[in-house]
């Protein structure tokens, strides 16, 4: 199982408390410091749940499975739903459904969107969450965030689940992720896998065409939690907070698949 780590600042003369609302832990030690009591106090949670702990350097180390309940986005992000191509009576009726953390993957959806209407499409794009049915689309094209390598589980349950209407229709993927945003050869290698996983679990879906693009690395809406993991990995890594989506590259994909999702 995939481990976080977050730590604390200790004092071993007094009795402490420390809470951290956002990430949802308190924690409480006796002025000997060998005895802590480390607890999740979130709605979502059990109340009182007991996290794996230990001292380490001075400092507390607590250690949060990647299944806890906590959120990786801030509050507040705004998800893109729109429309476009109205008046193109006689166009293709084609829906992009996303799956976004932080939104910028549905600025992705948008774009696409838009290029696919000046090609006389009829597009809505819309969150999966509120998409409640694909019947009454000619085409359906099917994007979302990388994260742990793997598409949002969203966008997979998405495609398994219609994925006996979306065979019978013309259907393209496409994702955004920051390994792209190292330009190497390996990296490329690596983004070509993140979809291996879906050709088994959906294997009646062909996407006439798969859109890999780079994506968005900002701080700002991450939670605290997520963002304190993500800096350590990116420091590492060496990538630099920034937006790395190529817009050129995205908007000639979806010129690109026009054609193919109208045939």
């Amino acid at each position: 199982m995939h481990l976080v780590n977050y730590d604390h600042d200790i004092d071993t003369d007094t009795i402490t408390t420390v809470s951290n609302l956002e990430l949802g832990i308190s924690v409480s030690t006796l002025p000997t410091a060998t005895t802590y009591s480390v607890t999740w106090q979130r709605p979502e949670a059990p109340d009182g749940s007991v996290l794996p702990h230990q001292i380490a350097n001075g400092r507390l180390i607590i250690t949060v499975p990647e299944t806890a309940p906590f959120e990786s986005a801030a509050s507040g992000i705004e998800f893109v739903e729109s429309n476009c191509g109205l008046g193109n009576k006689s166009g293709t009726k084609i829906l992009i459904a996303y799956a976004s953390k932080c939104g910028s993957t549905g600025e992705v959806a948008e774009a696409i969107g838009n290029i696919l209407c000046q090609h006389d499409a009829v597009v809505e794009t819309k969150p999966i969450k509120s998409v409640t049915a694909i019947e009454g689309y000619q085409a359906v094209v099917i994007g979302g965030a990388i994260h742990q390598s793997r598409w949002m589980p969203e966008a997979t349950y998405f495609v398994t689940r219609h994925q006996n209407v979306l065979s019978g229709m013309p259907v393209a993927y496409f994702f955004t992720c920051l390994t792209l945003s190292e330009n190497t050869d390996k990296a490329r290698r690596r983004a070509m896998t993140f979809l291996d996983p879906l050709k088994s679990e959906a294997p009646q879906v062909k996407p006439v065409s798969v859109g890999r693009f780079s994506g968005v690395l900002d701080y700002s809406k991450l939670s605290f939690m997520y963002r304190t993991v993500m800096k350590r990995k990116m420091k590492k890594r060496g990538v630099q907070e920034g937006d790395y989506r190529d817009w050129h590259a995205i908007r000639s994909w979806a010129a690109e698949i026009h054609a193919k999702l109208v045939s």
